[in-house]
């Protein structure tokens, strides 16, 4: 019993282990990159992505991701080149430097110090009992 538990958790690690190594030796042809791209970028006209948009100021934006991408730019410099015309708020995921480091960051900090409300409140009120 325990030497087929001992081949299945095998075979369990082994067919992981290839879906991984197949997946990281992977890279993104041009409609994953636009794809992927596109969904980083928001629409001018309306509340949705680049990707989801039917708008024809998404389309000319898609046009201009794949142009960027036929000449060899890194996802980095389209993005940054697309938040120099557009500004940064075009971008729908913050950078995680400067004031984008702030956005990432403030979720986190305020669930903490809510905790730390939450302990100090519980505190308080135990120490006030009989």
């Amino acid at each position: 019993m325990r030497s087929r538990s001992l081949v299945r958790l095998a075979i369990t690690v082994c067919l992981a282990s290839i879906v991984v190594w197949g997946m990281l030796g992977t890279t993104p042809n041009d409609a994953e990159r636009l794809a992927s791209l596109s969904a980083q970028v928001a629409c001018p006209v309306c509340e949705n992505s680049v990707a989801d948009s039917q708008a024809a100021y998404a389309r000319n934006i898609r046009t201009y991701i794949a142009a960027e991408i036929a000449e060899g730019q890194t996802d980095r410099q389209i993005l940054d080149g697309l938040a120099n015309s557009f500004g940064d708020e075009i971008i729908l995921d913050p950078p995680t430097s400067g004031f984008g480091l702030w956005l990432w960051a403030a979720p986190g900090a305020v669930i903490l110090l809510g905790f730390w409300a939450i302990g100090s409140l519980r505190r308080r009120s135990g120490a006030d009992g009989p």
